[in-house]
């Protein structure tokens, strides 16, 4: 199920279940004789509607550029929060290695050269607190001047990928 449909099941959800919790909890409202009684606990009417839960942020990127072998590998890790690695990255061109936090701030960055990479280290700025994180490693195409800049360096697609989406990967980070 993709974030926007789960926005909209869980939007849906909790209008239901305002539904069934309104009218088991709410006081019947007074009516005027001949007038039907007010509408109570029925979201958008006389009550604001119910807020849906944020989604994950995604940070804004331009239109991916499609190559016919890309990749981008990382796995669950341990650390002291300063840095990652990147187990594996491959991209035709010169390009980044992206990683962003759960709500799509940019954590840190690294040019690679075009070819195959492994356990290619980014450093975070700022580094992470104690506890797990979930962050998504994304690869980006260099605009030509080596450093990364999401206005101007387009993340990457795979050509011959039945996904259709950018070569990223969501992994989790434990401090301490």
């Amino acid at each position: 199920m993709n974030t926007n449909h789960r926005a909209r099941y869980l939007a849906a959800t909790t209008g239901v279940l305002g539904l069934l919790l309104g009218g088991c909890t709410a006081a019947a409202a007074p009516s005027t004789p001949g007038q039907p009684a007010p509408l109570t606990g029925i979201p958008g009417v006389n009550n604001p509607a119910p807020v849906p839960a944020p989604a994950i942020q995604q940070p804004k990127l331009l239109a991916p550029v499609s190559f016919p072998r890309t990749e981008i590998d990382a796995d669950d890790q341990r650390g002291d929060g300063k840095r990652v690695l990147i187990e594996e990255s491959e991209l035709p061109v010169a390009g980044h290695l992206v990683v962003f936090d759960q709500s799509g701030k940019l954590l840190g960055s690294t040019p690679i050269q075009p070819g195959a990479h492994r356990d290619v280290p980014v450093t975070l700025d700022p580094a992470l607190g104690q506890g797990t994180h979930s962050l998504r490693a994304l690869l980006t195409v260099d605009d030509g001047d080596g450093k990364f800049n999401a206005d101007k360096d387009a993340p990457v697609r795979e050509d011959d990928d039945d996904d259709p989406e950018i070569e990223d990967e969501g992994f989790r980070y434990t401090v301490g």
